[in-house]
């Protein structure tokens, strides 16, 4: 697996930011992804770790390069990053069940007709980062006070009523 830390003013960014070094962030994070792909059968190549705000996500899956980005910038806690983690990972074990440009274009087909937070591929996505988060072992704490958690930011699907 190709791994990209923080680097030059990332790192001295990401220190201005957290309660705990980032180095052990980044360590933490690469153990989880380790036991994904082992355990569950992830497809993650290559793992990069930005801290920027012009990304307003904690972490993204490119599926043509079968890379996971972490943007440091937006993990509040250790839970955010564990299920935004387990969220890419199914991400990546559809890719590779589907084929990457396969995957992409029944991504963007089903985006057109469900948009974001109905998006049947999110949802998978979801439970499947729930489930995961629930089996790390780990002890969850506030690492970045200067944003807020996923689970308040995001509408996750599960948090809505059938109604809406």
């Amino acid at each position: 697996m190709e791994i990209k830390l923080l680097r030059g003013g990332g790192v001295a960014s990401a220190n201005r930011l957290f309660r705990v070094d980032p180095k052990d962030i980044q360590d933490f994070a690469l153990k989880v992804v380790k036991r994904a792909n082992l355990e569950y059968g992830g497809e993650i190549r290559k793992v990069e770790f930005i801290c920027t705000k012009k990304v307003n996500s904690v972490a993204y899956f490119t599926p043509l390069e079968y890379s996971l980005t972490i943007n440091l910038e937006q993990v509040r806690t250790l839970r955010d990053l564990v299920f935004a983690i387990g969220h890419e990972v199914c991400h990546s074990i559809q890719t590779f069940t589907m084929g990457p440009k396969t995957m992409l274009k029944a991504y963007r087909l089903a985006a057109a007709i469900y948009g974001y937070d109905y998006h049947p591929m999110e949802r998978e996505a979801d439970e499947f980062g729930l489930a995961f988060e629930n089996e790390v072992d780990y002890s969850n704490m506030v690492v970045n006070t200067n944003t807020s958690s996923i689970f308040i930011n995001r509408k996750l699907w599960f948090s809505k009523t059938e109604r809406e």
